[in-house]
């Protein structure tokens, strides 16, 4: 089963019998502008038959997995994602393929009490704490890619990662690479005792001071009273030096 993200290709047929050189060049040079396909590498599932149903929703699985070593803390409730995959991406379903009743060996990517409560989502949560000191603290990328296989490669030796399609009522399994995503996020994510505990820091509102019009009016008095001073200490300096160079020229001395 292989529920897969569509890719538009386009197929061009040059029979070049029968074109001359020039449209053979404008055909090179019309392929070489046109720009190049893009595709997600968040893609959970194989390539299908084009005959399939497309699932629409909203899914949070996609947003946080952004990369395996970004520490993004998001509630542990939202680590199982949504019951649909899209996040602005196409996803097509098989419905031959589908999965009318996970096992309790499988584990649930969605959201809810009946999914949390679910068996091999309990066994995964504890695995998942088990294992997040250790991500957490690990500072190369190898090594919590590592842990993160590992986790991925002994859950799936007793079940399977599978996700709801609500427009075909029915599950299907996930990829490789979606499962490890899933299980990365989990791995960074803090669970939700931390967050009700953590500390909530208060934000400071900086406040203008306030000026009363009499407090003003002694700042300004005070201020013209130091410029009269300074005024009048200079005032004074210059009477003194003037009178001593009259002394100076009266007894016939030098002006220092």
């Amino acid at each position: 089963m292989s529920p897969c993200l569509s890719v538009p290709a386009m197929e061009k047929t040059i029979k070049k019998s029968s074109m001359d050189l020039t449209t053979e060049e404008s055909i090179e040079k019309s392929s070489t502008d046109m720009p190049p396909q893009e595709t997600s590498s968040m893609a959970p599932f194989a390539p299908v038959s084009e005959h399939t149903a497309v699932s629409d929703g909203n899914d949070h699985e996609n947003d946080q997995n952004a990369a395996l070593d970004k520490n993004n803390h998001i509630d542990e409730e939202e680590e199982e994602g949504s019951s649909t995959a899209s996040g602005g991406e196409v996803i097509q379903f098989d419905p031959a393929q589908g999965i009318k009743e996970p096992k309790s060996s499988d584990i649930l990517c969605g959201r809810g009490r009946s999914t949390s409560d679910h068996p091999a989502n309990v066994l995964f949560r504890e695995l998942v704490n088990g294992n997040k000191d250790a991500y957490q603290k690990a500072k190369r990328r190898d090594e919590k890619t590592k842990i993160t296989c590992d986790l991925v490669d002994r859950l799936r030796r007793h079940g399977r990662f599978v996700l709801f399609d609500p427009k075909t009522k029915l599950w299907y399994e996930v990829s490789e690479e979606y499962a490890r995503e899933k299980v990365s996020h989990s791995l960074r994510s803090r669970p939700m005792e931390q967050r009700r505990n953590r500390p909530r820091l208060k934000k400071k509102v900086l406040r203008m001071p306030k000026h009363s019009p009499a407090l003003d009016d002694v700042v300004q008095h005070i201020l013209q009273d130091q410029q009269s001073i300074l005024k009048a200490m200079m005032q004074k300096e210059s009477n003194r030096m003037a009178a001593e160079a009259i002394m100076r020229a009266t007894l016939g001395q030098p002006n220092l």
